[in-house]
């Protein structure tokens, strides 16, 4: 219904192959975790994407909120 694509990527990967993936799927939004088993994934994401992708590094120390205060839509 969104019209997205997902493209999942092995953790094992680094920039050669992460930066093949996102150029051949011309990839506009990639998620990473920040660091994950010692090594950044925020900073191989910033270095191998364009301005053309978006980078969202996804934080596990963001505090867990509730869904019972969003307000209905």
């Amino acid at each position: 219904m969104l019209g997205a694509v997902q493209n999942p990527i092995l953790p094992i990967y680094r920039h050669r192959e992460v930066g093949f993936i996102t150029t051949q799927s011309a990839a506009s939004l990639l998620v990473v975790p920040g660091t994950f088993r010692n090594f950044d994934f925020a900073a191989m994401a910033d270095e191998i994407t364009t301005d053309a992708t978006t980078v969202l590094v996804a934080d596990p120390d963001l505090p867990i909120g509730d869904p019972s205060t969003l307000e209905p839509f």
